[in-house]
């Protein structure tokens, strides 16, 4: 049986290694190899890593070290500590995205160590160590939290802040000795500072929220625990106090920290008025937000969403055994105000749920340990189980139609690969134990064929797809269409800015809006505007005939061509439009000048060398896609005028 102690495998030189073990080991390579291949093997993707890398180079440089900068402006909107670490991690391993992304595998270790020792507290000791593999394996594999811990951005040193001080928080109050709560406090504080100094605001509040509704709901708000969490308030309040301070004492430092504090956290949770209107952007329908969270916690749907309503109830019934009732508390306080802040809040995105992913989890490993030991399988387990069978074969399915599609024939060696996991899946399933206290087994079972198709898949596709979400390299290609000195962006499209920042090695001008950059380029005719205009899907040849279509669509219906006709006056009334550019992901960028001169190019270009410098005619090829133009900038530098470093793609 798994989990219990066996007999030796193998003896020799080395350890004797029990079968258990054996599997465990695999997993930890398996995750540990699916986090590093989606971390460090990637690009910076849209849309907003090429933005999050270039604040990242900024803080390398030595600027922005305590209000964050992109292209020599401040980015006031998360404070510095995930700019720190990967500017330190650059210094080390040199001025990359990769190496700018490796601190998110420190972020991830200690998000599942946290919520594993939190899981282990939670029930008593004969299933401790199968509460804490359970959240191991679950909290890294959920689909929201996969992406985001491999993502460069706020979130995985967020979530890392959020597991360990809910780790630290309930250490605090059961652990056996006095020194261990007042060591899990510190943990809790220290926690709640890794969490604010990451996302602001908002990325502390689940932690505080649930530490005052747990508190609260079983009356331990007392003298005792307070004494016990003072030293972590204490280590928490210098961190981010010592942060405010710097802040305060920059140039308009009260205008920045009520940017911090008020625009960029109550401005997009409540409709107040804010310098930047926040509550616009990412506008939703209350209560939308948490329709989205059956997909982000999947392929484990049908196993925590289930057990998190098995904790309500047992939070709400009194003739519940007072240790459950205790534990299903602390699972519903640590999700339950997060939820309910999300479903008010003026703005959500997807990663607005991230915070709730660790109490989904522990909700898991609570009920887990509380199902009896004898009676059949409950039916979300089986369900779950079922599921996790369907991701992993729709997961092979999809990698193996992705490469006959982009290669024209598939390997026969990634072929068998993808085949042999298929059928480990189907094996994992159908050895699947029936006991109520499976759902360790089930994981241990069932995770290993989806992690190897997530490594053979990635390993596959991630070069192709880094092509596509390429911004440098449409920023590099398209380059010669403007002067080195005289590109104008709008403020907000910061992709496009950090882009050209690196590839120019200087910052671009910036508009606040239409209207400043008329005037910029009204003031100097040699200067173009880069204004992006959307997305377009479509290839060439579909674009052909959908041209075609429109002028059909003229004669027949003109009300409705007139509908279907670009209006590029409504963009820009006194620009004209030079050429239209293939951005990645079928993104589509417009390149104006305020008059022309001599011929007009053609509205869809790939690569045109600037005018004045080429006798022949201008290229006018058909916009082509990234995947064929891309450029591979593997092992390349281009030199900035920057004082401290380059910039290598």
């Amino acid at each position: 049986m798994l989990f219990q102690p066996t007999e030796p495998a193998a003896t020799g030189r080395w350890r004797q290694v029990s079968t258990a073990e054996r599997q465990h080991l695999l997993i930890v390579g398996l995750l540990i190899a699916a986090l590093a291949l989606w971390t460090l093997g990637r690009s910076s993707w849209t849309p907003d890593e090429p933005r999050e890398w270039g604040i990242a180079t900024d803080a390398l440089a030595g600027h922005g070290l305590i209000v964050p900068t992109l292209s020599g402006e401040r980015f006031v909107e998360k404070p510095p500590l995930t700019y720190w670490a990967s500017a330190a991690s650059m210094a080390v391993f040199g001025p990359s995205v990769a190496a700018a992304r490796a601190p998110n595998l420190i972020w991830a270790l200690i998000s599942i160590l946290s919520v594993a020792l939190c899981a282990a507290a939670l029930v008593p000791a004969p299933r401790r160590r199968e509460a804490a593999w359970l959240a191991a394996l679950v909290l890294p594999t959920m689909l929201l939290a996969f992406k985001r811990l491999n993502w460069l951005a706020t979130d995985a040193p967020m979530l890392a802040g959020v597991c360990l001080a809910l780790a630290g928080l309930y250490g605090s109050v059961h652990a056996a000795t006095r020194r261990r709560q007042v060591l899990a406090g510190i943990a809790f504080g220290a926690g709640c500072a890794l969490a604010f100094l990451a996302k602001n605001a908002w990325g502390a509040l689940v932690p505080v929220s649930c530490a005052v509704c747990y508190l609260s709901w079983t009356r331990r708000l007392s003298r005792q625990q307070a004494r016990v969490l003072l030293p972590g308030i204490g280590v928490a309040a210098v961190a981010i106090g010592t942060w405010l301070l710097a802040v305060v004492c920059e140039p308009d430092g009260f205008d920045l920290l009520r940017e911090f504090l008020w625009d960029n956290s109550v401005g997009r949770f409540l409709p107040v008025d804010t310098l930047e209107h926040h509550y616009l952007h990412h506008a939703h329908a209350r209560g939308a937000m948490l329709l989205r969270l059956p997909l982000m916690v999947f392929p484990w749907t049908f196993a925590v969403l289930p057990a998190f309503w098995l904790s309500a109830r047992a939070a709400l019934r009194v003739s519940s055994d007072p240790a459950a009732r205790d534990r299903a508390r602390f699972v519903v306080s640590s999700v339950v105000p997060g939820l309910v802040i999300i479903g008010l809040s003026s703005t959500a995105r997807d990663i607005y749920l991230l915070p709730c992913l660790p109490g989904l989890v522990l909700g898991l490993a609570a009920i887990a340990f509380d199902a009896p030991a004898t009676g059949p399988r409950p039916w979300w387990a089986r369900a779950n189980a079922v599921l996790l069978w369907f991701a992993t074969l729709a997961l092979a399915a999809g990698a193996w139609l992705y490469m006959t599609f982009q290669f024209a024939v598939p390997g026969i060696v990634v072929t068998a690969l993808l085949a042999l996991a298929a059928l480990w899946a189907t094996w994992a399933l159908r050895r699947a134990p029936h006991s109520p206290q499976a759902m360790p087994t089930l994981a241990t079972l069932q995770v290993p064929p989806l992690l190897a198709v997530l490594l053979i898949g990635g390993a596959m596709a991630l070069p192709s797809v880094n092509r596509d979400q390429d911004v440098y390299a449409f920023v590099a290609r398209s380059a010669t269409l403007w002067p080195r000195d005289g590109i104008v962006v709008l403020r907000h499209e910061e992709n496009v800015r950090a882009a050209l920042a690196a590839v120019m090695g200087r910052d671009p001008q910036l508009a606040v809006d239409l209207d400043e950059a008329r005037r910029l380029l009204r003031a100097d005719r040699s200067r173009r505007l880069l204004l992006e205009l959307g997305d377009d899907p479509l290839t060439p040849r579909a674009r052909l005939l959908v041209a075609r279509l429109k002028s059909v669509i003229a004669v027949t219906a003109p009300a409705a061509a007139a509908r279907l006709a670009p209006r590029p006056a409504a963009i820009a009334p006194d620009l004209e439009q030079i050429a239209e550019l293939a951005g990645p992901v079928g993104r589509r960028y417009g390149l104006y000048a305020s008059s022309l001169s001599g011929e007009r190019l053609s509205p869809f270009v790939d690569n045109v060398p600037p005018r004045g410098e080429a006798a022949a005619a201008p290229v006018t090829r058909p916009m082509l896609s990234s995947r064929r133009s891309g450029i591979a900038f593997a092992g390349r530098t281009i030199e900035s005028d920057r004082p401290s470093h380059a910039v290598p793609f």
